[in-house]
């Protein structure tokens, strides 16, 4: 009997236990869901182009309105206007940050972006629930130039390699356009009878004609006309990118030009001895 009595108290314990546990549970309100988006965005600007990249800077919005620290940026940028329409379409930016608490500035450089060309930029914000805001203002402007400050490489293995009597063949390795990597734009190839340096380039006789350089590594040809015969010149050559940016002088060559085969026979042909009469004599028998 009695340990029927302590059994019975038992399960009576137990299910007070839960009555107590469940009630409370049913008294507690029950948690509200996040359904407030961050704000959107409304003073997104580009600035400090590069001819590869663009600075966007903007106010950071909140989790709830402006209120808060939202958890992520969706950043996005296009050719044309990022319209809605758009939107789905438009290339995401790598790398976003993490926003800011509401109200702090934030800021993030959009890089891999092609030179000389307007770009149109915006973006959207979440917060942890998954709320995103409306999209932000367009931020829009152009990236800049490439700037090519690397002139071409200097030729080193420039050549005479052959000769005539009024020109000689010149050959050497292509150069680039920025230092051995590219295609240059143009040649200066100049000669002179007498040794040609930075100091007397300029007055250098400038050959004219020049071929355009071929792609870096590639074997240059070139021949130098209108020389006198039987003369030794000194040859150089520069070259320039687009820019134009000029390498420095290349090695200095020097070829003498053929002489004449007219020439060169009466050098190597004996005189004829005069007669023993002499010029008179002659006279004297072409007489009769």
């Amino acid at each position: 009997m009695r340990m029927r009595s302590v059994g019975l108290w038992i399960i009576v314990s137990i299910c007070a236990a839960l009555f107590l546990l469940f009630g409370a549970c049913s008294d507690d309100p029950a948690t509200p869901s996040d359904t407030v988006p961050p704000a959107a965005v409304n003073d997104l600007a580009a600035k400090n182009p590069s001819s590869s990249s663009m600075m966007l800077v903007w106010t950071a919005p909140g989790d709830d309105g402006r209120t808060g620290t939202a958890a992520r940026y969706d950043i996005r940028y296009s050719l044309s206007a990022l319209t809605d329409a758009v939107w789905p379409a438009a290339e995401q930016a790598a790398g976003e940050p993490s926003p800011k608490p509401a109200g702090s500035a934030d800021t993030f450089v959009v890089t891999g972006l092609s030179p000389s060309t307007g770009y149109y930029f915006a973006l959207k914000t979440a917060d942890a629930a998954g709320n995103w805001s409306a999209k932000s203002i367009i931020a829009s402007a152009p990236t800049t130039a490439v700037i090519d400050d690397t002139p071409p490489a200097a030729v080193a293995d420039l050549v005479a390699s052959a000769s005539g009597t009024n020109a000689v063949t010149l050959i050497w390795t292509a150069p680039g356009d920025d230092g051995t990597v590219g295609t240059a734009a143009h040649y200066d190839i100049r000669y002179s009878k007498s040794l040609i340096t930075d100091a007397t380039w300029a007055s250098a006789f400038q050959a004219g004609g020049e071929p355009p350089p071929k792609p870096a590594g590639a074997a240059d040809t070139f021949v130098v006309a209108s020389l006198a015969p039987g003369t030794a010149y000194y040859f150089a050559l520069k070259t320039a990118d687009e820019k134009p940016n000029w390498s420095a002088l290349s090695n200095v060559v020097s070829r003498e030009t053929q002489i004449p085969l007219i020439s060169s026979l009466a050098r190597v042909l004996p005189k004829r001895a005069p007669t023993a009469g002499g010029e008179g004599e002659s006279l004297s028998r072409n007489a009769r």
